[in-house]
């Protein structure tokens, strides 16, 4: 495919050479009287119209090559035949030189000895017209002038054939750097110094959403406004010569979300050395992010179950002792010490489900597993809690497909999950006038059973959220803050992961799902 790029560029040379060789040669006519250039100005421009054509119209370069050598030459004889005179073959050095173009030792030798043949013709056309001694002397001068082109011919093959092979080395690096960059799993874009953007790749308009034709030439906003300062500062930077690898940030999609990237800033320089570009490689790093929050969120279970399975053992042999004295005070409702050891009892009580709970982290559960309806089990469990809804003044809605798929897994456990998370639920409507409680049990588009807990209470603010699952952590006077971070043990044990959509003052939507069996 190069070979075929190159010879067209040289197809070309040799036409425009030839079209501006006539184009001269023409013209001259009006200037100068000689009766060798009799009738040429037509025949000329008749073919510089045909070389033109020849020169706009996709013919095989190949086939064109050979036929403008064959056709050039058989055009020069003729003309010789019809208007003999030695100026006129001069046309024959001309076209042997243009062979030079194709750089070719063949088809240079092969016009070498075709010139010959051509020079003999025209000795034997023009032999009349000059004296011999004078044609001699221009045949001689003919024959040592295409020697000297042939000479020069060779001498610039190896120079062209080495500017060539690095025209080729430098095409093929261009080929393979577009194709890293259009390839690339990064996101990369190139933006000038005014940060309007001069190329992007196919990973950046699917990781940032704008497609190349809406950004090129634009200033887009890939960075959130609250960031916008730290930004202009490593753009400063970036035009002083600066880079940056490896840099943790947040950026900003086109439809305005946020997400956790990991950028290299590095400027582009030109020959001179000043800066003329930057770019930007960019890789969506979101999964790391959150790996690294269940890391910590395992350790943190691993912390407290190694934490859990020292004390409960520890903590309960003395509480057993207390507890049964505080009984006996309880009882006992003449002593003017019973209001004491009432609320006594009732902080032993529970100091022992705080125990429970730690002993529910510290126990890998022994995981009896069986197929099972999710909603038999949200209705038992909404029927367990009746009572309190209607003490609150809650109501609840549950609904599910008919034929919903079953899952694997232990119901006992799954049950205090729902639990902890429509007590949760409860409590964060307490507020309200209105309580409502809404449980949709569906299959999702992923071959996945979704269990959603739907209320109007006050909602989690963002600071909240963001400790929902840390032990101990917890915004109620009587809470453990246990009861989320087992939840997701749970859930996590069972191979399913929970959701939280929340709005300040409007409500919580809690998904819980799972796969199916």
């Amino acid at each position: 495919m190069e070979h075929c790029h190159f010879l067209i560029n040289r197809n070309r040379m040799f036409l425009a050479c030839l079209i501006g060789a006539n184009l001269l040669y023409s013209l001259s006519f009006f200037y100068y009287d000689a009766s060798f250039l009799q009738h040429f100005s037509y025949t000329g421009l008749i073919f510089i119209v045909i070389s033109v054509v020849f020169f706009v119209l996709p013919i095989s370069p190949c086939f064109l090559q050979y036929f403008l050598l064959i056709g050039s030459h058989c055009s020069v004889l003729a003309f010789i035949f019809l208007h003999p005179h030695y100026i006129n073959a001069l046309w024959v050095i001309m076209l042997f030189a243009l062979v030079s173009i194709y750089q070719s030792l063949r088809l240079s030798i092969i016009s070498f000895i075709v010139l010959t043949l051509e020079m003999l013709f025209i000795f034997l056309q023009v032999r009349d017209v000059l004296a011999d001694w004078h044609f001699a002397s221009f045949y001689f001068f003919i024959l040592t002038f295409c020697f000297m082109l042939l000479a020069i011919a060779l001498h610039i093959k190896s120079s062209w054939g080495l500017l060539e092979a690095n025209q080729k080395q430098l095409a093929s690096q261009q080929a393979y750097l577009h194709l890293f960059f259009e390839s690339a799993n990064d996101s990369i874009a190139v933006f000038d110094l005014q940060q309007r953007v001069i190329t992007v790749n196919p990973a950046f308009e699917t990781l940032y959403g704008w497609t190349k034709e809406e950004c090129i030439g634009k200033t887009i906003a890939t960075v959130p406004t609250e960031r916008q300062q730290e930004a202009k500062e490593r753009h400063e930077a970036l035009l002083k010569g600066k880079s940056f690898p490896g840099l943790e940030v947040i950026d900003q999609r086109k439809d305005g979300s946020y997400f956790n990237a990991l950028i290299t800033l590095s400027p582009i320089f030109n020959d001179d050395g000043q800066v003329m570009a930057t770019s930007v490689i960019s890789r969506d790093i979101s999964y790391l992010k959150e790996n690294e929050r269940l890391t910590v969120q395992s350790e943190k279970l691993k912390i407290a179950g190694e934490l859990a399975a020292g004390m409960a053992h520890e903590i309960r042999n003395p509480m057993t002792v207390i507890s049964g004295f505080t009984q006996m005070m309880v009882k006992d409702t003449q002593s003017p010490y019973h209001a004491y050891a009432t609320i006594i009892n009732d902080e032993i009580n529970r100091i022992d489900l705080i125990i429970e709970e730690f002993l529910i982290l510290s126990k890998p559960h022994l995981m009896i597993k069986e197929p099972f309806a999710l909603e038999a089990i949200v209705e038992e469990v909404c029927a367990l809690m009746q009572e309190s809804f209607l003490q609150q003044h809650v109501q609840s809605h549950i609904t599910y497909e008919p034929n919903c798929p079953k899952i694997i897994g232990n119901k006992n456990q799954l049950k205090q999950v729902f639990v902890n998370i429509i007590k949760n639920a409860m409590e964060a409507m307490e507020q309200q006038v209105h309580k409502q409680l809404n449980i949709t049990i569906k299959e999702t588009a992923k071959r996945e059973i979704a269990v959603i807990i739907e209320d109007n209470g006050e909602g989690i603010s963002p600071d909240i959220l963001a400790h929902i699952y840390e032990p101990f952590f917890t915004t109620k006077v009587s809470g453990t803050g246990l009861g989320m971070i087992i939840s997701n043990k749970i859930m996590r044990e069972h191979h399913g992961y929970i959701t939280i959509d929340t709005t300040v003052n409007k409500g919580t939507t809690i998904t819980l799902t799972f796969p199916i069996l």
